[in-house]
């Protein structure tokens, strides 16, 4: 009685997770997935959500919670 299961919804995202969009577009430029755009103009927002990732990271480690699991296919993009 005593366990407690998690579960998270979230929007759809048509681009899936990074995995799955690696291997769809083998030719990305991996470098320009994690570094953030310094425009509002560029056409993809993918740039920031990684930055994102790496932030949330930092922020739930201040918590002193610790994701434990983090991998591509938990990666999400837009």
């Amino acid at each position: 009685m005593g366990e407690y299961q998690f579960a998270l919804v979230s929007e759809w995202m048509d681009n899936g997770n990074i995995n799955d969009f690696i291997e769809r577009d083998r030719n990305v430029n991996r470098v320009e997935l994690v570094r953030p755009h310094l425009t509002a103009q560029e056409p993809h927002s993918r740039n920031i959500q990684l930055v994102d990732v790496a932030n949330g990271l930092k922020y739930m480690h201040n918590l002193r919670v610790v994701h434990g699991d983090l991998k591509g296919v938990r990666t999400l993009l837009e």
